[in-house]
């Protein structure tokens, strides 16, 4: 994937979009941002007007109960984007209850995020990068009166031992 995915949602779909672009850093190793709407419609839309403009794709998670204004934002921002020769997608999933829609785009772009990951070849399951950060900071002394350097290596035998 040349692209980088900018997941715009609103609503009730912001913590979707939210959730796919964690997923698909992590998971698949590579760039996405997430926006919301009217927000992103602020100063958000300027930025397009730039040559990396091709090198994202924004990505309009839409509901079937968006509020008229929203649905006329996703609409006229995709033109803009259009006319500005900026490939952009929209994303709807057509079910019964809010709830419904909200879990099943969740579950669809987990799925993206996995199958992005098995295109490029990476582990969608190792946080290498998480882990090694997360052992930074443990080695950093708290000034709390103990050592977190031993504490860390006795966590870690700890669990060499329990994955022996």
């Amino acid at each position: 994937m040349d692209k980088i995915p900018l997941y715009i949602g609103s609503g009730y779909l912001t913590p979707v979009a939210y959730r796919a672009k964690c997923q698909i850093n992590e998971n698949a190793k590579h760039p996405s941002f997430a926006s919301e709407l009217p927000e992103a419609n602020h100063n958000e839309i300027e930025g397009f007007d730039s040559p990396l403009k091709q090198s994202i794709l924004p990505i309009f998670l839409i509901g079937k109960n968006e509020h008229p204004r929203i649905k006329r934002r996703i609409e006229t921002t995709f033109n803009i984007y259009e006319k500005m020769n900026v490939q952009s997608l929209k994303l709807q999933i057509d079910c019964e209850s809010t709830i419904e829609e909200m879990l099943s785009m969740t579950h669809y772009l987990d799925m993206v995020s996995v199958e992005l990951a098995e295109i490029k070849g990476v582990n969608p399951v190792s946080v290498d990068r998480i882990t090694d950060l997360k052992k930074e900071f443990l080695l950093e002394n708290t000034g709390l009166g103990f050592n977190m350097k031993k504490i860390n290596d006795v966590v870690w035998k700890f669990i060499e031992i329990r994955l022996l």
